[in-house]
Formats: structure tokens, C-alpha cells, sequence
């Protein structure tokens, strides 16, 4: 039986929002996975899912029906999920029948998680009555509920997390006849005789059992899946594939591709030769590995213990004994040991003493204050509460992060008193987000996420001051964010799924000096990231490594990898049904579209306006007929000619100078495709790309599939002829260079032949939400890991409110719940610079008070700091250098600083704006140059 303290511990690199491969979980094959029976309707209540108004009915609802037939997975819903855990393992889960005993806290959130899951069946077991301390950790339970049974209180809101999942109430005793009928039990909370009779049925019965446990901030979970289970993913990482360039006869194979498969854990699969061409690939696949998990009574005696806090391995056997002993405690005194009561402590350790000595792996010492503690427990006190109720907090995000942080924060009381909790999230509710996003139901797609969520909190805890809004955070909000909205915030919690929105509120907390809860997600993988002013570094100290990016020559000419068509795929409708489109429409709304066009580097200006022309002019079409056209002849230009032309350049007998075949792998040689409208492909990418281009210009559309047929073979098709003279970039070099060029007399041809916009019709111009997505990458995500990172995040939360000033009592954390890993560490410190004596760090600045012209700013810091101003800049703006024309300086020399950067940005100071962030560079009295802070130079109140 293995238990772990409270306290984290290994320093994560936040997650970015660049996408991995898809990785799939652990799975577990055994008889636990068999589960035949359905639980649903054994005894008690079952929700009527199917009927999306969670009303509660005395049979099996329609959610049962739906779960039935294992191998329909609506991928609408489990989209995110499926990248984790992959098609085979979600089918076997939706074939599985769970039971749940112990509706608390922790109960409630294994049930949430487990039903949005996407299993068969759920059926929930606790007859106790709701008490009012229930409140405080079951969030589906009201004041209203008390006195209810626990499981038949919260039976209807659990049901409503998935309409997929036959969830139920078992309200008879827990025999072995009912074991029998599920291939999973999960026991919260139950006592030690309970797990130890429960876990004999389980094994009997093949069934796989969980105990889990909590006392305060202490924790425990126990697995028993049986004499024999097969691990058939030990890692949750996805299956490498590798360029094989040769096979010698003695089996030794050398591959191409730098991310050739590891050794070890799994083996080679297959090998794939190419129709015609000579190619293979070296799959790695999945290690199957044998496991057996110990008996319940012996891991009491002899506990295998995986451990998490690598900072207190030594623990781990006084957290085990605390609990065991804690169920020993209540067995005999009928009664858990009271808070803080000095007598209940001493005979706690007494017995913990006695216990030790029956241990297979006894203890050579106890940990008196550890015991003690963990049997004195009451969490917070009376003045902690209160600080967590007048706690003033910012959350930025209202997905699967931010729900889990919105619910934890209303169970913890924070904003319940004096403060409040302010939410933002400018996204509306998509399906996909009912699988993580828990409070949100079917009901609320297509609403603000911000706002249905303070509503379902307000549900949880009436008393939480929860404030939502619908704005983006960004330079274009801090008119809305603005220095009176930071500086009365206690701090920012951020449950964002990019990394510039990420950095963006990371620069904003440093600046307001503000402390800041960061954490991601990543599939199976979570961090936590605590930022403490002037403590620790900050999010954008440190960066994620850059994505491995695909060499565009590759990508253009030669993809010989599935990732190199799809990211081709991904650039083609991006430049064909969106980037095209917007340019599009800034031309016609932009006066000054052009002019800011021809400033962009390499060939980029005759890009973005060939792009607008053909948008405009070129391409437009004037009604659905138009589009299947242009349908037709770019599957002609993409597939075939462009392919013909390839193969002009390059032929497919070609050899290199050195006399080998120039389509020698990587490379694979390309055959160009004839249109066939008899093709059910063909046909599917004319429908798709003909209905795309009707929505981009707002004209109707049509799924007729044999209309489409008959309008697209009366579409002629220019005759392709390949041509002499054009150039093809065969290496990566030659393609950046080719990008770079710009032909001076085609663009200028370009801009003359472009009409005014003020010529040109309206257009009809407006973003589906639906497409907008399509050609995105999905981030893998399940609501497990979510939970647990979001739990992470709180009890750094706490000890902010506790007003903890030393570093090492917090904690960073990273966790893979695929392996299972979860490691903890100090937050960085900041690192520290200096200039002359005195020592500063990021969260360091010099307050200036204005108004000063630039001469006085200049030799302020000349006289006060003995610092020789050689560079002043305002963001984007140069408002001073040694090397600026003398009369320009002279010039702004009189100024009012304020003045001179109205003047050189062009733009008004906004009205909100009460400081201006300015960066110098200096140099000592001898000439050397100095790092130095910014400057937050304060502008007169009006």
C-alpha cells in the first residue's frame, strides 16, 4: 500500500502549445477489463442520460443503450482524448463497468473523472447521510442534500458529465454477488476491514480493485489488479518511425532519420516496402509486460511504495504507517483522532508504535511531529480561511484548467468573504470541451464559457464572489486590465492553452509584481510553475526547446513522411480558405493595407498581394458553380500539374553527379494523379473544397453529391505543359534563398493590375467558428491529469495565503500519470545582476516620477546613479541614442519625455496609461557598458 505526503518537488519547464505526436496511455489487460455484467441495474436508481434533462428514473436509461455498442466512440466528444489514449484502449473502456463506493470529496472527483472518461457504466455506492462538512470538498452536494444519502444525492449531476455513460445507484450492501458484475471497484474513504473483504471478492472475481484515501493533506491509493495483468504501454510515449537506408545480412539496420526508435521497451515491427520504389520504415510497437500486483494483506506487511517526493524517500514508510495506524485508531476508539487534542496524539503514537513492530519492513524510527501532525489534522485554521476568503484573484481561462481551479477555489472558500474571484475567457463552448470541461453540459454549446461557469460555481458555493468577463487578455484589453485592476489583485492564476498569451500575463505580474500560478497539460503530462515576486524566475526565463520544424524544400517537393503531407495539407487550406481570405479583407477595410504589406520582408509582399488579387479578382466566384470549378482545377494544379512539373525537373531515372539515383530515399518518387469523378475521394475533396469556398464569400452552398458530379465534368481544364527554366529547391539553403528574392518589376506589375478597393463589390466577410479550427493541431488532453495539476496549483495557493516568504516552502511539480512519475522542486531563483554595488534581478526597476524634460531624464540618472545614458528606447520606439543627428537631439533634448515619445511613435499616450516602461543602455564613469533595469517612468495624475 503506498502513501505520499502533501509536499511537491522537480522543477518543469511550462508546457508550450505546440503539439507532439499523439501519445497513448498505459493500458492494463487482465480480467478487470472483462467486465460482462451491467451494474446499472442492480439495485436503486439509474439516471436517464439519454434524455439530457438528468432526471432520474427506477431502470436503465438510454445511456446505457449508447454505451453499448463499445466500438462507436463519438469522436466529436472524445476528440483530445483519443490522442491520448488511442481508438483501442477508449473501446475497451467503453466495454467496462465500474462500481464507486464512497461518494466524498475524493469519491466524487474519481467518479467525475471516470464518467467523463467515456466507460460503459458507473455505479455509485454510499448510503451515509450528507453532512455539512461534506460540503466543503463534494461539490455536487447542496445544503438541501443534507440528510440524503450521499450517492443518491449527487446521482443526477454526475450522470449529466457524460450522456454516453449508464450512471447508477447501488444502495444494497457491497456482497461478492455484486462484486462480481463489474471488472473495476474504486473504495474511497472505506475502512481498512472493508478494503481488506472487498479486496478478497475482487480477486475471486478477476476484478481489478483501487483503494484511495485522504487525510488532510495527506494521500494514499492502493492497486490490485491481479495475481497476473499485462502492461501493454509502459511509457505513453508514441511509436517511433525511422527512414531505414540499409539491412546488412547480419540483421544490423541504419536508418536516415535522426529520431531513429530507442532500444530497449520495444522492438521493431514491421517492415514497409514501397509500390515500385525502394523504401522501408522501422516501426517501433508497444512492449507488452507482464506484471503481478501484491495481496492487500501482505502489501499491509511489506508495502511496495512508488515513490513521488524524491526529497523525502524516507517517508514514504511513516506515511504508510500513519494510515494504517489511523484505521487501527478508529476501529478501536470508534472514532478518528480529534483535532489538535493532545490525548488522542499520544495515543495515536502509541499505537503507531505498536503497529511498527507487526510491519514486515519495520520503521528503525518513528517521526513523532509527523505523526503527531497527521493525527491532529483540521487543515486551516480559523485566520487561514479568512485570508482565503478576502483573497483577491484573477483566473485567466475557463477550460478544463480553469473549471477544475474555479471548482477547487470554490470548495476552498477563496473570494467567499471580502474578495472575489475574477474569471476571463473571450472563447464560446465547443463539444469537444465537455469531455475535461465539467461544467459545462450539452445545453451550454455555443455559450461564454466565463460566464456558465461562474454560474455553475455560484451552484457549488453561493457564497464565492465569482465576477466573469469575455475579454481577451492582451495589449489590446489593458484599457479593461489596467493598473487599478492589477494592483488590487493577490494574485493571477493562469489556465491558458497558448504560450504568447502565457508570456504575455507572465510580463504583466512581473511588472505589477504579482505572484502567478502557471500550469499546463500535455496528455498524460502536467506541470505546475510557481512565480513569486522577487523570489524566483519567471515564466519567460525559461522556454520550451522549438518543435523539430519540417525543411520547406521537404515540405514542397519532397514529403516522405505521413507528418510531411499533413503540415502540407494544414499550409494548403490555411493559404487557400483563410490567409488569403483575411488578407483580403484588410485590403478592402485598411487604407493603409498595401503600404504595410510592401514592408514586409523577403518575398513577402508579392506573395501577400498575388494572394489578395487572386482572392478578389482572379478567383472570385459568383456562385456555387464558380466553386466547383475552381475545385476542379486546383486539385488539378495541386495533384497533377505541379507534380508533372517536379518530375520534368527532376525524372525519375535521374542519378547525381556522384552516380546514384537522384529519388534515393529520403526522397520518394511522385505520380502525378488523374481527376476521376467515378473516384469517391475525388469527389469528396471537389465537395469539401467547392463548399469551403462558397462559405469563405458567404454564397450558397450544396451536398449534392451527384449535382456536384454532373457540374464538374463539364469543367474544362486547361492542358498542362511542364516548362522549361523553372527552378526547384533541392536543399534547404536554396530554398531560403529562393524565398528571399523579390522581383521588383512583378510586384509593381502586381500593384497596377490590383483594382482600388473602393472599385471592387462588398464582400461578404465573416469567420465560421466551425472551420476555424480545422486545420489547428489538437492538443492531446484527459481529465485526470487536469485534475491533478489543478489540485497542484491549489496548494501552492495556499501557502500563498499563508504569506510563506521563504523559497524552499514551495514547490514546482511535473507529472507523467502514464509511467506513473511525479516529482517536485524549489522554484528557480531569480538570477541577479549588478551594476557598480548594487545587486538587482527581474523583478527590479527604477521608479522615476515625471514630468522631466529628456535632458533632465538624462542627467538624472547621470548625477543620481552615475549612469551615462547611451540608448533610450520606448518599446518599439528609439527616443534617444548617442549617434542620432545633433539637431534631432537638441531638438528633443527641450521635450517632455511624454512628449517626445507622442512624437516619435505617432500615437497618443492612451488615457489609462499611467506609466511608460523604458529601456536603457548605459555606461559606467569608465566607458563599459552596464546591464541595467527598466525604467517605470510615472506620468502626472490628471
Amino acid at each position: 500500500m503506498s502513501a505520499s505526503g502533501s509536499e511537491a518537488a522537480t522543477r518543469s519547464v511550462p508546457s508550450s502549445s505546440v503539439s507532439p505526436p499523439a501519445a497513448k496511455k498505459r493500458r492494463l489487460h487482465s480480467a478487470a477489463d472483462a467486465g460482462t455484467g451491467h451494474a446499472a441495474n442492480s439495485t436503486g436508481m439509474t439516471a436517464q442520460n439519454g434524455s439530457g434533462n438528468g432526471r432520474v428514473a427506477a431502470s436503465g436509461g438510454a445511456g446505457a443503450d449508447m454505451a453499448g455498442d463499445a466500438a462507436q466512440l463519438d469522436e466529436g466528444l472524445y476528440s483530445r482524448q483519443l490522442y491520448v489514449l488511442g481508438r483501442e484502449a477508449m473501446q475497451r473502456m467503453a466495454a467496462s463497468n465500474i462500481l464507486i463506493s464512497g461518494l466524498r470529496g475524493l469519491g466524487v472527483e474519481i467518479a467525475k473523472n471516470v464518467i467523463l472518461s467515456g466507460v460503459k457504466s458507473v455505479t455509485l455506492h454510499d448510503p451515509g447521510a450528507v453532512e455539512m462538512a461534506d460540503l466543503s470538498s463534494q461539490f455536487f452536494l447542496t445544503e438541501a442534500d443534507i440528510g440524503r444519502p450521499r450517492a443518491d444525492a449527487c446521482l443526477e449531476k454526475l450522470a449529466k458529465l457524460n450522456p454516453y455513460v449508464s450512471t447508477s445507484v447501488h444502495s444494497g450492501e457491497l456482497d461478492a454477488a455484486t462484486i462480481g458484475q463489474f471488472g473495476v471497484v474504486v473504495l474511497a474513504g472505506a475502512s481498512l476491514d472493508e478494503q481488506l473483504r472487498i479486496g478478497e471478492a475482487c480477486r475471486a472475481h478477476g476484478a481489478a480493485l483501487i483503494v484511495a484515501d485522504t487525510r488532510g493533506l495527506f494521500g494514499q491509493v492502493f492497486c490490485d489488479f491481479g495475481a497476473e495483468f499485462t502492461v501493454r504501454d509502459a511509457t505513453g510515449e508514441s511509436a517511433q518511425t525511422a527512414m531505414v537506408a540499409g539491412i546488412t545480412r547480419d540483421g544490423t539496420v541504419t536508418c536516415l532519420d535522426e529520431t531513429r526508435p530507442r532500444p530497449g521497451g520495444r522492438r521493431p515491427r514491421h517492415l514497409l516496402r514501397g509500390q515500385g520504389h525502394d523504401r522501408a520504415e522501422r516501426r517501433q510497437a508497444h512492449q507488452d509486460q507482464g506484471h503481478s500486483s501484491s495481496h492487500s494483506p501482505k502489501s499491509i506487511k511489506d508495502p511496495e511504495v512508488i515513490p513521488t517526493d524524491f526529497g523525502k524517500l524516507h517517508l514514504s514508510g511513516q506515511y504508510h504507517l500513519a494510515f494504517q495506524t489511523l484505521h487501527e485508531f478508529q476501529k478501536r476508539h470508534g472514532h478518528a483522532p480529534a483535532p489538535w487534542a493532545p490525548a488522542d496524539q499520544q495515543a495515536f503514537l502509541e499505537l503507531a508504535g505498536e503497529l511498527n513492530g507487526t510491519l514486515s519492513a519495520r520503521l528503525e524510527e518513528l517521526d513523532e511531529p509527523l505523526l503527531k501532525t497527521f493525527a491532529a489534522i483540521a487543515v486551516f485554521g480559523r485566520r487561514l480561511q479568512q485570508r482565503l476568503a478576502d483573497l483577491k484573484y484573477f483566473v485567466v481561462g475557463a477550460g478544463a484548467i480553469g473549471c477544475e481551479l474555479l471548482k477547487n477555489m470554490a470548495m476552498l472558500g477563496v473570494g467567499t468573504g471580502s474578495g472575489h474571484v475574477i474569471l476571463t475567457d473571450m472563447d464560446l463552448i465547443e463539444k469537444s470541451n465537455l469531455n475535461r470541461q465539467f461544467l459545462f453540459h450539452k445545453e451550454h454549446v455555443g455559450k461564454a464559457k466565463s460566464a456558465c461557469a461562474a454560474e455553475a460555481v455560484k451552484v457549488m458555493n453561493p457564497k464565492i464572489n465569482v465576477i466573469h468577463k469575455l475579454d481577451r487578455v492582451g495589449p489590446e484589453t489593458e484599457a479593461v486590465f489596467d493598473d487599478d485592476f492589477f494592483e488590487s489583485l493577490d494574485g493571477v492564476a493562469n489556465a491558458l492553452d497558448n504560450v504568447q498569451a502565457r508570456i504575455y500575463m507572465d510580463r504583466r505580474c512581473v511588472y505589477y509584481r504579482k505572484p502567478l500560478l502557471e500550469s499546463g497539460t500535455l496528455g498524460t503530462k502536467g506541470n505546475v510553475q510557481v512565480v513569486l515576486p522577487h523570489l524566483t524566475e519567471s515564466y519567460s526565463s525559461s522556454q520550451d526547446p522549438q518543435e523539430k520544424s519540417i525543411p520547406i524544400c521537404t515540405l514542397k517537393n519532397f514529403p516522405n513522411a505521413i507528418e510531411h503531407t499533413i503540415q502540407w495539407a494544414r499550409d494548403m487550406f490555411e493559404g487557400s480558405f483563410r490567409g488569403s481570405a483575411e488578407s483580403a479583407a484588410l485590403y478592402l477595410t485598411d487604407p493603409k493595407f498595401v503600404e504595410k504589406a510592401l514592408k514586409l520582408p523577403g518575398s513577402q509582399p508579392l506573395e501577400t498581394l498575388d494572394a489578395v488579387k487572386r482572392c478578389l479578382v482572379d478567383d472570385r466566384p459568383q456562385s456555387f458553380d464558380d466553386c466547383v470549378a475552381w475545385a476542379r482545377r486546383h486539385f488539378q494544379e495541386q495533384f497533377s500539374n505541379q507534380i508533372r512539373q517536379l518530375l520534368f525537373n527532376f525524372p525519375a531515372d535521374q542519378v547525381t553527379s556522384s552516380g546514384t539515383p537522384f529519388w534515393s530515399p529520403p526522397k520518394r518518387c511522385p505520380h502525378p494523379i488523374e481527376f476521376d469523378a467515378e473516384n469517391a475521394l475525388h469527389v469528396d475533396y471537389i465537395v469539401a473544397a467547392a463548399n469551403l469556398k462558397a462559405a469563405v464569400y458567404g454564397l450558397p452552398q450544396c451536398r449534392d453529391r451527384s449535382a456536384i458530379v454532373s457540374l464538374v465534368r463539364q469543367v474544362k481544364v486547361p492542358e498542362f505543359t511542364p516548362q522549361s527554366g523553372v527552378r526547384i529547391a533541392t536543399t534547404e539553403a536554396e530554398a531560403e534563398a529562393m524565398t528571399g528574392q523579390l522581383d521588383g518589376d512583378l510586384l509593381q506589375k502586381l500593384r497596377a493590375e490590383l483594382p482600388p478597393a473602393d472599385a471592387l463589390p462588398t464582400a461578404h466577410r465573416h469567420t465560421r467558428r466551425e472551420t476555424k479550427r480545422v486545420a489547428g493541431r489538437i492538443i492531446p488532453a484527459i481529465a485526470t491529469t487536469t485534475a491533478l495539476v489543478s489540485g497542484l496549483v491549489c496548494l501552492e495557493l495556499i501557502k500563498l495565503a499563508q504569506g510563506h516568504s521563504k523559497l524552499e516552502l514551495y514547490k514546482n511539480a511535473f507529472a507523467n500519470l502514464a509511467l506513473p512519475f511525479i516529482a517536485f522542486s524549489e522554484p528557480i531563483p531569480c538570477p541577479k545582476n549588478k551594476y557598480y554595488e548594487n545587486e538587482w534581478t527581474l523583478w527590479d526597476r527604477f521608479d522615476v516620477d515625471g514630468e522631466m524634460t529628456l535632458k533632465e531624464f538624462i542627467d538624472y540618472f547621470q548625477e543620481k546613479h552615475k549612469l551615462e545614458i547611451s540608448m533610450l528606447s520606448q518599446n518599439v520606439s528609439m527616443l534617444y541614442s548617442f549617434f542620432m543627428p545633433a539637431a534631432k537631439r537638441t531638438e528633443r533634448m527641450a521635450m517632455k519625455l511624454s512628449d517626445v515619445v507622442r512624437s516619435v511613435s505617432k500615437k497618443e499616450i492612451e488615457p489609462h496609461v499611467r506609466a511608460l516602461v523604458l529601456e536603457m543602455v548605459c555606461n559606467d564613469t569608465d566607458g563599459e557598458d552596464l546591464d541595467v533595469p527598466y525604467v517605470k517612468y510615472n506620468l502626472p495624475r490628471k
